[in-house]
């Protein structure tokens, strides 16, 4: 065995610095394709995402690896083919020359073959570390795909990649299903394991060591399926390595049976997770001590004091995502920020930044967010996101003049200003119900020609006059475009069909769903549930049922958004009985249902009355790890009692949201005080109003108004002008802002 010994690979060289060698069909990315076939590639926010595929197969599966090719090729996506180290070179060259034989791979030249591929083992650790060697050279070869997914020859047929697309569109998470009961898989964990594939140059059986190891205390197992769907960002992360747990649980996995089913959804759960991911318990932890403080009155000490015996790590994740889910709470959040900032283990990162100058500026608290600008400008951190997010503040405070003023100032900052960006800014502005402010932005830059209007520019307007119910704005605009000669896209036919939907004007919207597709424009899962919804709620149940079953019959598989739209059709008629019919179809092809799902019917059960049946519905929630209520199920309850006087169970609900760590805003505070005033529990209600003040909301004016006149009323003078005091003292004096 001496020379069988010998150290070929080891974990790194496979995964991260082994020469890669590729029979080239192309290196080049994407380009735009030439004189056969002269349809564009359009990639960005208001496109589909780009997928890259790693399939992989064995010996003599050439032919089914191609199949698979041809059934998921697109010229948008990337493709790398390997056949293992088993199969021969004869079968590896006949896979390049079919691969390279089909018209559309030579145009786009998106397609790669291994040429030296290594030894794979699927019990052991080679996999994972040929995963990532895959990953590797997707990202070298190509710097466009948003989604890494990996297939095998063996899963023809399939679904089509139309599930995949409206999925990673709507929820553009980092993987898309763990658990962390890892049960009876920690009998894997704990065995030290040595794959032979890494080491021998011949085949062999994975060696196992007679002693165990403890289960990691330095982070949490998490698993998941060994056939992954990663984010390129994560991809990058695991394989640039910009700080070190990637790399420790590389090693930890190198010597775990089926490492790759915990490596890397273990690796988003770290204790330095990527930017994408969030904190975990000790984030849980967090709010709910600080849910708790902010109750009791909220000031920097006591968020010191209380958080201090916490014993919690500070994070660059951590912070960013418990000031995210501080975003109704911006004084509690501000307070946190100074907390943690004095901790070991902080650093300033953008997204921390971002998400508490989201969170100020939902309490108008402008000055103490542009002086937190000011601290990322120093520290090299300021981003063009962190103006569009400014801006969208602006525009949701009404106060649209500030809101384009704030984009502009990029400039001053030293970030270039592009066409991006002012097509950014026409959404802020349209998705902020400032429609006629962006129309009027969008018009001054057609005159001064500083960028070239595009079909992106055109969509964004398009749809803002759709929001507004703007029907003859909507054609108005969409004729303008189609005189400049910009064609549309699947995009605008989906804005135009939903505009028709909410005129209710269904005969037109079915109209111009088939004159997309007479002129060759494919429909996306968005347009089927876009039909779906406004025939449903126009209680044309046959018809939306009709074109779901007619979205299956062209080969998309239906998505949880898709499923929603179904039972929301089955609401508007009555039918509530069929709508959990539906969920369970979708219980039965795991797919579903959500928090959305339970929301929809909870909606049409408070519509009809039935109360009883909704708050039933309400409790079940959450039951065996599905679907737990979110803030905006918590509303829906609260709202439903506080309209029947019954004040007692809208507490109840308020406590079980908080004990579960959200925050109420201002909607939500005002919706409770009112009823409490209602009521006549006025002690009660100044105490939630003190509450509501204390983390930085602002109150609306209806609302105090209303609570002045109850305590008038009573004759509590002295009360109104201490909680008028207060509101003045909130108005007037900003939080301290600005970073140490």
């Amino acid at each position: 065995m001496g020379a069988e010994k010998k150290w070929l690979f080891t974990l790194f060289s496979a995964a991260m610095l082994s020469l890669i060698f590729i029979l080239h069909l192309s290196m080049s990315a994407i380009t735009s394709p030439g004189d056969d076939f002269p349809t564009p590639i359009f990639r960005g926010p208001h496109y589909p995402p780009t997928f890259a595929y790693y399939i992989s197969g064995g010996p003599g599966s050439k032919d089914q690896i191609f199949r698979l090719f041809l059934a998921v090729y697109h010229p948008r996506n990337r493709y790398l083919l390997h056949l293992r180290r088993e199969a021969s070179d004869d079968e590896r060259r006949a896979l390049a020359a079919a691969v390279v034989a089909v018209p559309a791979v030579r145009n786009f030249r998106n397609a790669d073959v291994v040429g030296k591929p290594n030894r794979i083992n699927f019990m052991g650790a080679s996999n994972m570390a040929e995963t990532l060697r895959a990953a590797a050279i997707l990202l070298k070869v190509d710097s466009g795909w948003d989604w890494f997914i990996t297939l095998s020859a063996s899963d023809y047929p399939l679904v089509t990649q139309d599930g995949w697309l409206m999925s990673l569109m709507v929820s553009p998470s980092l993987y898309i299903r763990k658990n962390q009961n890892v049960g009876r898989r920690e009998e894997r964990i704990q065995p030290i394991v040595v794959d032979p594939a890494l080491y021998l140059a011949r085949r062999s059986q994975i060696f196992q060591a007679t002693k165990k190891r403890p289960t990691p205390d330095g982070f949490k197992i998490f698993t998941g399926s060994s056939w992954v769907t990663l984010s390129r960002k994560f991809l990058e992360y695991c394989i640039l390595g910009w700080e070190n747990l990637p790399r420790t649980l590389l090693m930890y996995f190198n010597n775990v049976m089926l490492s790759e089913e915990g490596s890397l959804v273990t690796t988003v759960h770290g204790p330095s997770p990527s930017p994408d991911s969030g904190g975990g318990e000790d984030a849980d932890k967090i709010l709910k001590i600080l849910v708790k403080t902010g109750g009791d009155g909220c000031s920097d000490s006591k968020v010191k004091n209380s958080l201090d015996r916490a014993a919690v790590t500070v994070s660059p994740a951590l912070v960013t995502e418990v000031v995210k889910r501080l975003s109704n709470a911006g004084a509690l959040a501000l307070s946190f920020f100074r907390w943690a900032e004095k901790q070991r283990g902080f650093q300033y990162s953008s997204q921390s930044y971002n998400a508490l100058i989201e969170a100020l500026g939902k309490i108008k608290q402008f000055t103490v967010a542009w002086a937190l600008i000011g601290d990322m400008h120093r520290r090299g951190l300021l981003t063009k996101d962190t103006f569009a997010l400014i801006s969208r503040r602006y525009a949701r405070a009404r106060k649209v003049k500030e809101a384009v003023e704030a984009f502009n100032r990029m400039e001053k900052f030293g970030l270039r200003y592009d066409s991006a960006d002012f097509n950014r800014l026409i959404d802020i502005l349209c998705k902020s119900r400032s429609v006629a402010k962006a129309q009027e932005v969008f018009d001054n830059m057609k005159k001064s020609k500083r960028f070239e209007l595009d079909v992106k520019s055109y969509t964004m307007l398009l749809e803002g006059w759709g929001q507004e119910k703007n029907l003859p704005k909507v054609m108005e605009v969409y004729g303008e475009m189609k005189d400049v000669g910009l064609v549309p896209d699947v995009v605008t036919y989906g804005i135009i069909i939903d505009a028709y939907c909410k005129d209710k004007k269904y005969n037109d919207a079915i109209k111009l769903f088939d004159e997309m597709l007479e002129r060759g424009c494919e429909p996306t899962p968005h347009i089927y549930c876009t039909l779906i919804n406004g025939l449903g709620s126009g209680k044309k149940l046959s018809e939306a049922i009709g074109f779901f079953e007619r979205m299956k019959a062209s080969g998309i598989t239906p998505t949880i958004p898709t499923y929603n739209a179904l039972i929301g059709a089955y609401c508007w008629s009555e039918k509530i009985a069929d709508a959990h019919r539906v969920i369970e179809e979708m219980r039965n092809l795991g797919n579903g249902p959500n928090s959305r799902t339970y929301d929809i019917i909870l909606h049409h059960l408070i519509r009809a009355r039935k109360t009883k049946e909704a708050y039933e519905l309400f409790q079940r929630m959450g039951s065996e790890g599905e679907a737990p209520p979110m803030l905006s199920t918590y509303e829906i309850v609260m709202r439903m009692f506080c309209n029947e006087g019954r004040v007692d169970m809208a507490l109840r609900v308020w406590e079980q949201m908080k004990s579960c760590g959200f925050l109420p805003g201002m909607q939500m505070f005002s919706m409770l005080i009112l009823s409490l005033c209602d009521d006549n529990r006025l002690d009660e209600a100044c105490n939630y109003f003190q509450e509501m003040l204390d983390v930085g909301i602002r109150p609306p004016a209806n609302m105090f108004s209303k609570l002045k006149q109850s305590l008038i009323d009573q004759g509590k003078n002295d009360k109104v002008l201490s909680l008028g005091k207060r509101i003045d003292d909130l108005r007037k004096t900003p939080l301290l802002g600005g970073a140490s």
